[in-house]
């Protein structure tokens, strides 16, 4: 795949192999997340440092936002090279348009909601970046994520089918069944889609406590409009939960760890992480959560405070607890840079995630059942992610032989 400035739309498309993650990179991406633009123009500056390689990285990474409104001329970076400026602005002004149609379209989505009597909230997108960014214009966001009660999803449909979004399913409606084993149902407004969740996650063995997430719900403001989004702990549980999926299919961004720093950066140092961990422990993703938070303290290590300009936050009580883990309790360095690093699909991944996941062997064989018999469509699907998944293994145990 060729690579040059001038089309942002070139790299959107999903790579089937992954180059090395840059060490130096991702510490300057914690730079940038911290605001530390001097540090990161430093090196920008410098002409040894490859440029234009970084804003690839940034791209790929969903990072360009943030690096734009913290390195536009206006803050010094005038003498940075000007198609990279322009590379990075370009995304920027795209993700900006981008932000409005989204935001007028979740003002009408509450309008409908409220005039309905329909309890929602807000997932990721604008809950996290007016909660944990200076500004949400740094974040990308995809699409809008919300979660409704399951009992409401049907009434929810019908609502969002006045706003003008369309539905993927017929009659507007969504069965007791499909609602037991999915979680959620994508619907599209050109350009903007509405992602509708009733659950969290749904896998077997997973019991996120939903109900917790409603009881401890917080508000935040965008606009003139006052939203609902899951309470700090639930909104933590989503992001390690939905990373650790990522991982487990290839398809991670460095935006969601990035996420993740932003938000436990705000958080008190006197954090309890064991407790937490203990918590999640009883909804069947303490492995996951856990195996995430590792990998988090690899890509982002602590850092030696500087003259006490460091302020301790729940970052630094996370990076002694991992320090007091027992080995093999989170991934090392090794597995963390293969699992960051190895093509999508690769069984490496695959396999990491199965390990983590609390699956009984009956229980998962009719969970899958079920949800092949409603939705038959995704079987040959299904089967050719297998078998890329088997010639993978194949191919990766052809490698070790030959050594």
């Amino acid at each position: 795949m060729t690579r040059c400035w001038k089309d942002p739309d070139v790299f959107t498309v999903q790579k089937t192999d992954r180059s090395p993650v840059p060490v130096p990179f991702v510490e300057l991406v914690r730079q940038l997340a911290d605001g530390c633009t001097a540090i990161v123009l430093e090196h920008l500056r410098d002409e040894a440092f490859e440029v234009e390689a970084f804003g690839h990285f940034l791209n790929d990474q969903r990072l360009c936002n943030l690096a734009y409104s913290l390195l536009d001329p206006a803050t010094g970076a005038a003498c940075l090279p000007q198609t990279f400026l322009r590379f990075l602005q370009r995304h920027y002004e795209r993700q900006q348009l981008r932000q409005v149609q989204q935001q007028e379209l979740l003002e009408r989505i509450d309008s409908c909601f409220t005039e309905a009597g329909i309890d929602y909230l807000v997932l990721k997108g604008f809950a996290t970046s007016s909660r944990y960014y200076p500004a949400t214009l740094q974040r990308y966001q995809n699409d809008i994520d919300l979660l409704v009660p399951p009992a409401q999803v049907n009434r929810s449909l019908k609502a969002l089918a006045r706003v003008g979004l369309e539905l993927p399913v017929p009659h507007y409606r969504i069965s007791r069944r499909r609602r037991a084993v999915d979680y959620e149902v994508t619907l599209r407004q050109k350009p903007v889609g509405v992602d509708l969740h009733w659950k969290i996650r749904c896998l077997p063995g997973l019991q996120i406590r939903e109900d917790l997430a409603w009881e401890q719900s917080e508000i935040f403001l965008l606009g003139d409009r006052v939203y609902r989004t899951a309470g700090d702990e639930y909104a933590l549980t989503a992001l390690l939960v939905c990373i650790a999926l990522d991982l487990g299919r290839g398809s991670w961004r460095l935006k969601h760890f990035v996420d993740l720093y932003r938000q436990l950066s705000l958080w008190p140092d006197t954090y309890d992480w064991p407790e937490f961990l203990g918590r999640k422990s009883g909804e069947g993703v303490e492995p996951l959560c856990r195996h995430v938070l590792g990998i988090l303290g690899h890509l982002f290590p602590a850092q030696q405070p500087d003259a006490g300009s460091d302020r301790p936050n729940a970052l630094t009580a996370l990076h002694r607890t991992l320090a007091r883990l027992p080995a093999g309790s989170i991934p090392d360095r090794e597995l963390t840079r293969r699992l960051l690093e190895n093509p999508r699909p690769d069984l490496e991944n695959k396999l990491w995630l199965w390990r983590l996941l609390p699956f009984a062997p009956a229980a998962t064989l009719g969970f899958y059942c079920r949800r092949c018999l409603l939705e038959p469509e995704k079987i040959p699907g299904a089967l050719g992610r297998g078998w890329n998944l088997a010639k993978g293994g194949m191919q990766r145990l052809a490698r070790v032989v030959s050594r």
